[in-house]
């Protein structure tokens, strides 16, 4: 594990922040540490996929109908594997 030195003041002295940081102390395996960071993981995803709707978000009327507009607007946007498909149509 890593321990993060927190800079402090010259005269300032760590103990005062905290005075019975020793109380909060224990030893444990590193196998307990590991399996505490999976479950906070499955946790944490489990929380925020379940949080809403399953799916794509729901896009709003108005840009919907702006996309079709687009759409139909300039036909020839598109990926080029469209327009192959349009042109070789009759002979597929």
């Amino acid at each position: 594990m890593v321990n993060y030195k927190r800079s402090t003041k010259p005269g300032q002295d760590q103990s005062q922040w905290w005075p019975d940081w020793r109380t909060a102390l224990y030893f444990v395996q590193p196998r307990s540490v590991l399996e505490w960071q999976k479950r906070r993981f499955r946790d944490y995803w489990r929380a925020l996929s379940q949080a809403g709707r399953a799916g794509r978000p729901k896009i709003a009327p108005e840009l919907r109908q702006l996309i079709k507009r687009m759409w139909v607007a300039n036909p020839t946007w598109g990926s080029p594997r469209d327009e192959f498909f349009a042109d070789h149509r009759d002979r597929l």
